[in-house]
């Protein structure tokens, strides 16, 4: 044991291994060669044998927890979750109490939307657990909430989401709180919880441990101007941008909450802002691009920009959007619709690009489409422009 301990802190895997394989041959029961081969072969990453020693040593001493929580990780790591909770399972069965194990059986079956097995188990921890254990407590809450957010459960949801102290996962829980409500303020088509979200997000603001915590102005600012707030949300931006002046993430957010206040100049400067920091930024080449385009101030410019922005997010649906609109301006009608369609591929509810969809059928005189994609538009967001487009169409199907 202790020749494959210098070898293994050498980093001498293979030597390592031929003393811990003479210590399994000439002593089978000690659960030791057996535990740190399988530790030497994570380090290789040879799961398989990992699991044969590990699986050798739960045989030998089915008490050894360590060896358990090795087989767990390790199926999990290679996918194979399953596997995973019926290791944990077992375990639970010799320490139905272990925190640990209740921790990870409800964390496994929550990844792979087990949502009522999860909460089983994260319920069982709740009971299980000692007082002062604030961080255990917290992840439990959370993942109960979580799981009946995701299961359309509202009221549960906020339920246990709200009994998440200061701590970890705090501030998720509140802002996982905010999309519940946002959620709920579009069933219903009103602003009837925006009292909720502005509640949440000044506790958030004005707690003075979470004043250096870019989450919290970043998704603040994001959830005002989700409820068209933009002042509001101008004001968190620029709150915490005292903190981070140079962060890019809020300094694009603030560029779009200016152009919502219908200030285009200070927005566009702004993204220059954005560009000097990283002129790799894709949403800001992007957002640049398509307000030259839609405001036919430089096409050939804003063409160039969101061509370097798609070669930077070639997946971005929003980009190619932009790239069709663009070839919209452009009068390639055809090359246009090639955009839009790989674009609706992914934003198949976005008002914008079935505008823009509509608009490009319109141009290519394909009448019908035309009004199927402007009225699909208009049913999921009202607009002036698709509705001036739809009149348009109207009047030419009309004279025809």
């Amino acid at each position: 044991m202790l020749i494959a301990g210098i070898y293994k802190f050498q980093k001498k895997y293979a030597s390592a291994s031929y003393y811990l394989n003479l210590l399994k041959l000439y002593y089978p029961d000690n659960i030791d060669s057996y535990y740190e081969l399988s530790k030497i072969y994570i380090e290789e990453n040879k799961p398989a044998k990992a699991i044969k020693n590990l699986k050798e040593v739960v045989v030998l001493n089915p008490y050894f927890k360590e060896s358990y929580f090795q087989l767990a990780a390790i199926y999990t790591v290679i996918g194979k979750e399953k596997q995973a909770l019926n290791i944990l399972k077992r375990y639970l069965k010799y320490n139905p109490h272990s925190n640990f194990a209740l921790y990870q059986s409800g964390l496994i079956n929550y990844a792979v939307k087990n949502y009522k097995l999860s909460r089983k188990y994260f319920f069982r921890l709740l009971h299980s657990i000692s007082i002062g254990k604030n961080n255990l407590r917290n992840n439990s809450y959370f993942f109960i909430g979580a799981s009946y957010y995701f299961q359309n459960n509202y009221p549960e949801s906020i339920k246990y989401l709200s009994m998440v102290k200061y701590g970890q996962h705090y501030v998720d829980s509140r802002f996982q709180e905010i999309e519940i409500y946002l959620a709920l303020n579009n069933k219903a088509q009103n602003h009837k919880y925006n009292i909720n979200i502005n509640y949440i997000i000044n506790e958030l603001i004005n707690n003075k441990k979470l004043e250096k915590n870019l989450k919290v102005y970043y998704f603040s600012a994001i959830s005002l101007m989700e409820i068209k707030q933009y002042m509001e949300a101008k004001n968190v931006l620029n709150k915490g941008l005292e903190y981070f002046p140079k962060n890019t993430a809020l300094l694009y957010q603030l560029g779009s909450d200016y152009h919502f206040l219908h200030n285009n100049k200070k927005s566009l400067q702004i993204m220059n802002s954005v560009l000097e920091i990283n002129p790799m930024s894709a949403d800001a080449l992007n957002f640049k691009g398509y307000y030259l385009a839609a405001h036919k101030k430089n096409i050939i410019k804003a063409k160039k920009l969101i061509k370097k922005a798609l070669s930077i997010k070639p997946d971005s649906p929003y980009i190619i959007d932009s790239m069709g609109f663009v070839y919209l301006r452009l009068k390639e009608y055809k090359k246009a619709l090639l955009y839009f369609k790989r674009a609706l591929k992914k934003l198949k509810n976005s008002s914008v690009v079935l505008r823009h969809t509509g608009m490009d059928y319109l141009m290519l005189k394909n009448y019908g489409k035309a009004k199927k994609y402007l009225k699909l538009s208009e049913k999921i967001k009202k607009s002036n422009e698709t509705l001036k487009y739809l009149k348009k169409l109207n009047n030419l199907i009309k004279n025809n």
